[in-house]
């Protein structure tokens, strides 16, 4: 996943990495939690470490995210400010809703919830 990507490249390059929502080029952080255009895995000095093709889901929601168009930044030991909170909801279709939670120690866990975030 890219989450877990962007822990461990955070760990190897001993600098801040960020996953976000991709702007409409497809360089760069967006202004805000819209995941149309797909998201990035961004190093610190603005390499794009991988991009993925816009989320295939009818809604996406984060809490805890460390600025407007970050869903979560892992520091230089792939650790976060915060614990983040991502919800996932497929055609409303709640058997397919997911909650992805990443830990203030970095860890990444996904479970099934009932209701579409």
């Amino acid at each position: 996943s890219a989450l877990n990507l962007a822990r461990s490249e955070a760990i190897n390059l001993r600098s801040p990495v960020t996953v976000c929502a991709s702007n409409s080029a497809g360089n760069d952080c967006g202004t805000n939690n819209d995941f149309s255009n797909g998201l990035l895995v961004q190093s610190a000095d603005g390499l794009i470490v991988k991009t993925q093709k816009p989320l295939d889901v009818l809604s996406v929601s984060v809490s805890g995210a460390s600025t407007a168009s970050a869903v979560v930044v892992f520091d230089s030991r792939g650790y976060v400010t915060a614990s983040n909170s991502i919800g996932l909801c497929v055609d409303e279709d709640t058997d397919l809703a997911r909650e992805i939670e990443i830990s203030p120690v970095g860890r990444v866990m996904a479970r099934e919830v009932n209701v579409c975030p």
